[in-house]
């Protein structure tokens, strides 16, 4: 069983960027990555992740730098543990050492790994570049990668045995951004956030890799519309200190939020005698999590069950729903837009599903899991629904027509077989009567040369 041994809570970001960083060991010592969305609105963002880690693949192991690997859970994205040094301490422990012109050759070596020139291709500006880094006037003859992670700063490379590991590429586009930027970053992330390196700063290191001061100004007016652009309308704290204060806290408010929450975690179920739903006839139960699962005792001479699985709305999976503890659901009806048999997404803060006519059903086991969704999210999942239903609905009336056409050729057949048959008997018939006719004309013949015959004689 795996334990948290470190956490880190990326919250100054805006909400479909914020995410939850754990780091996970066994008992074993064995050690996972975990990154779990802060909502449902960043799951888009895990997702990318992962389309990250195919596409950056394609282009660097076959270069010497492997891809720490991920996998999608019902959790959010789990990466591999990786050990060993930073390509930034690398660097450090090589400047302190063997100084700085070394310290810069290392550097150039890393650029080498990350800047593939084989792949580069010309520089174009897209919508999706002006969106997330601004209007800038770049200079001319810019180059740039088909899928590029603008976070490859050394800290996120990992060096063991001599193999080059990127443990880190939340930060990649699979559209056109210029490579120097990843080198302006890179260089910028080292100089800037540690006093020894200041020896390095102090060498016109941009000059070195080849940077203009035109340059370095619109990559300036880049880095900051993208750190805009991750941060939404929140405010990092750093950009806070002039205004933090001590404040006061209300004991109050914060005792009462607990007491909201833990009411939104109770079950409420109402007994109807045939006289509808009363709330002195129902029976609050509370539980610890949002899956819930447990027996329901039924009353005597009850008729209809109704079950409020809270006071929000959201999304609510049964898993069952049953007179035994098993995953069987049987028949009930929801003031919920009802997805299938086991989801039930509900819009209004008044959610219920009920059993009428219940056969006098003593006990009810239930289990299912309700899960807080925003609005949006919800609207969006409904007009999903919609749109699919809209389309199995098309198919089930083009098949209602061609079965319809079906019978329709179905009865044409039948009327052209009767058709057929009425022809064969009337054919029938008519051999019937010209054998008749026949066998008359040879006894009529037969008679007349008889008389002729007896005539001839005579």
């Amino acid at each position: 069983m795996y334990q948290v041994v470190y956490t880190k809570y990326s919250n100054e970001r805006s909400e479909e960027f914020s995410l939850f960083t754990k780091i996970l060991e066994n008992e074993g010592k064995q050690k996972i990555v975990v990154k779990i969305p802060e909502t449902q609105r960043g799951w888009r963002h895990i997702e990318n992740i992962k389309k990250n880690y195919v596409g950056l693949k394609q282009i660097y192991e076959k270069n010497g730098i492997y891809i720490n690997k991920c996998e999608l859970n019902n959790e959010g994205i789990q990466l591999e543990y990786l050990e060993g040094k930073t390509y930034e301490e690398i660097v450090d422990e090589i400047l302190i050492k063997n100084g700085v012109d070394a310290a810069i050759q290392m550097m150039r070596k890393y650029m080498e790994l990350v800047v593939i020139k084989e792949q580069l291709s010309k520089f174009k500006v897209t919508q999706e570049f002006e969106r997330i880094f601004g209007k800038v006037e770049l200079p001319v003859n810019q180059m740039s990668l088909s899928v590029t992670d603008i976070d490859m700063i050394m800290s996120n490379m990992i060096c063991n045995g001599g193999t080059y590991y990127l443990i880190d590429y939340e930060w990649t586009f699979d559209f056109p951004i210029p490579v120097k930027y990843v080198i302006y970053r890179i260089i910028h992330y080292y100089i800037e956030c540690n006093s020894i390196r200041k020896k390095i700063k102090e060498r016109n290191i941009y000059e070195k890799f080849e940077l203009t001061e035109e340059e370095i100004k619109c990559f300036e007016q880049m880095e900051q519309n993208f750190q805009l652009y991750i941060q939404g309308d929140r405010i990092p704290i750093r950009d806070m200190h002039h205004s933090i204060s001590p404040g006061n806290f209300n004991v109050q408010d914060i005792i009462q939020k607990k007491i909201n929450e833990k009411e939104e975690r109770k079950l409420q179920v109402y007994f109807s005698y045939g006289e509808g739903y009363r709330e002195e006839n129902s029976k609050l139960y509370s539980f610890d999590d949002k899956n819930v699962k447990g027996w329901i005792d039924v009353p005597a001479d009850v008729t209809d069950i109704r079950i409020d699985p809270g006071t929000k709305k959201g999304i609510c999976i049964i898993k069952s729903l049953s007179t035994e503890p098993n995953d069987v659901v049987i028949p009930f009806s929801t003031n919920g837009y009802k997805i299938s048999d086991r989801l039930i997404v509900f819009e209004n803060d008044d959610p219920y599903f009920a059993i009428v006519n219940h056969d006098q059903m003593e006990k009810i086991y239930i289990n299912y899991e309700m899960e807080r969704v925003s609005l949006e999210l919800l609207n969006e999942i409904i007009s999903d629904c919609n749109a699919y239903k809209n389309k199995l609905n098309n198919v089930e009336i083009n098949l209602k027509d061609k079965l319809e056409e079906s019978e329709r050729y179905k009865k044409e057949i039948e009327k052209y077989k009767n058709e057929i048959k009425s022809c064969i008997e009337e054919k029938n018939n008519l051999c019937t009567q010209l054998n008749e006719i026949k066998w008359w004309e040879i006894a009529i013949g037969k008679i007349i040369n008889k008389i002729v015959h007896k005539i001839s004689k005579k």
